[in-house]
């Protein structure tokens, strides 16, 4: 969405933060989020759902306490406004839809890539290509990080934000 207002409507934006996404989905991007949909559809335990994504989402490091993997659990489990298997199949459709290689470089404003080290669902390289491709970018890459680095390091990566937005 954001890549896209960037392109479309330029003058409404400043600066542009790119957090762990990429250009088009990939094969076992559309795979694996294909099959947590299916579980879903097959009323699979939300417990069960979310200890097979969440090392999708968070790196070795975060993965290896067993305290907070349930904690993280308990809390979206408890989330008041959950993501609705519609709203999820729809998601889905779209990212399957969605490609902006040829576009992307018509990104005109100051923009900021930030990718995780160890996110396996969004690689570092998908950001890297582009951040390459956006003419006025910088890629920033967590270290040790997974696809949520403002779950893993929230402090870290608001100060990167706000230093990029301030400059």
């Amino acid at each position: 969405i954001a890549q896209t207002l960037a392109v479309k409507v330029p003058e409404k934006i400043e600066k542009l933060v790119l957090s762990n996404t990429f250009l088009f989905i990939k094969p076992v991007q559309a795979t694996v989020l294909q099959f947590f949909l299916d579980l879903r559809k097959q009323k699979v335990d939300v417990a069960t759902q979310l200890r097979g994504l969440l090392p999708w989402i968070f790196s070795n490091e975060f993965c290896s306490s067993k305290a907070g993997m349930e904690e993280v659990i308990q809390n979206l489990i408890n989330y008041p406004y959950p993501q609705s298997f519609v709203g999820q199949k729809r998601q889905l459709e779209a990212l399957l839809a969605f490609d902006s290689e040829e576009w992307v470089r018509n990104i005109s404003v100051p923009t900021l890539v930030i990718g995780g080290a160890e996110d396996i669902l969004t690689p570092c390289r998908d950001g890297e290509k582009m951040s390459k491709k956006i003419p006025e970018s910088q890629l920033y890459t967590f270290p040790h990080i997974g696809h949520d680095p403002v779950h893993e390091r929230p402090d870290q990566y608001v100060q990167v934000v706000s230093e990029f937005l301030k400059n």
